[in-house]
């Protein structure tokens, strides 16, 4: 055998298989390169797609917080606007509380002032006789109970509340108006002298007892101020006993603002001065006094201005008395 040829035919075998087992191998290297490109590519496609779909999430989350915050800035401009409508709202409502706070201070002035005058009021004659004979009881407590000098004081001063009250009382008398200041005209007509005042509507209201309890018996000058300012005279001239109708043929009716007369029309013989013991006297179909107050006039039925017979009493049909006062006369 020859040897030489067999190491060379070994060799030469040796490396085919080596080149074949080489050639295998990368081969091998090559395919899984392939496969690691692939996976890696899938990988990265699928990455790619994962990172796409987070994106897109995200932008459909963003459009949606978009909206949100296009809502809130919307909600955000319709509160402002109610603020500033609440604002404006309660502007008003100061301003109109402002208001009515004025209002109730003025009223609260008023009724204030009206208490006044209604206390002023119900102090009659009755009132004040029943206090001073509550001083006199007092004072006689006084002297029995307290000491000499504290007793002197106190009746000193009893004696100036004495005065008070008496000067209050004797005001009901006196002759001094408070609605007519000059009356000798009418003293002249009528040929009568004012004897005293004897009933006055500040004092007694219009209480119809009072009037005819201190006014029965004489003639009388009633004198009316009304709540519009225009001031009015009646007088009858024939004793007022609460009879029905009266024949007064001197019986005139007056306007002082005016200076003017209006006598007794004679040819009418409806012209009564018309009394009664549960009213104020009527003159004629002229001029009516009532119960709660009130006047009315009705025209110049009975009586005439003589110097124009179209003139009429007063302007007013119907009015409201401020005050009335009625004097006792003298012929």
């Amino acid at each position: 055998m020859n040897s030489n040829i067999g190491f060379s035919s070994y060799s030469q075998i040796k490396t085919e298989e080596n080149e074949s087992k080489f050639k295998k191998i990368s081969e091998n290297k090559l395919l899984i390169s392939y496969l690691l490109i692939s996976i890696i590519i899938i990988i990265l496609g699928i990455i790619i797609n994962n990172r796409n779909h987070i994106i897109k999430n995200k932008e459909e989350e963003l459009s949606e917080i978009d909206k949100s915050l296009s809502e809130v800035n919307s909600n955000i401009n319709n509160y402002e606007q109610q603020i500033n409508q609440l604002e404006n709202n309660t502007k008003e409502i100061i301003y109109n509380l402002t208001i009515i706070k004025n209002e109730i201070s003025s009223i609260q002035s008023e009724y204030d002032q009206l208490k006044t005058i209604n206390m002023k009021l119900i102090y009659n004659k009755s009132d004040l006789q029943a206090h001073k004979e509550f001083i006199n009881n007092k004072i006689e407590y006084i002297k029995i109970f307290s000491k000499e000098e504290n007793l002197k004081n106190e009746i000193l001063s009893k004696k100036y509340l004495f005065q008070k009250i008496n000067q209050r009382l004797n005001s009901l008398y006196i002759n001094e108006s408070n609605i007519i200041t000059n009356l000798d005209e009418f003293k002249s007509l009528a040929k009568a002298e004012i004897k005293a005042k004897c009933y006055d509507s500040v004092v007694y209201d219009f209480n119809i007892n009072k009037f005819h309890n201190n006014c029965d018996g004489y003639p009388l000058l009633i004198l009316i101020k009304a709540k519009s300012g225009e001031k009015i005279g009646a007088f009858t001239s024939i004793t007022n006993e609460g009879i029905k109708n009266i024949t007064d043929e001197k019986s005139m009716l007056i306007n002082f603002e005016k200076n003017e007369y209006f006598f007794n029309n004679r040819e009418n013989k409806d012209c009564f001065v018309y009394s009664h013991f549960d009213e104020f006297p009527k003159f004629g179909k002229d001029l009516v006094i009532y119960r709660d107050g009130k006047g009315e006039v009705f025209g110049n039925n009975c009586y005439i201005n003589s110097g124009d017979s179209n003139k009429y009493l007063m302007e007013e049909k119907k009015f409201e008395i401020d005050i009335m006062e009625v004097y006792k006369l003298k012929l």
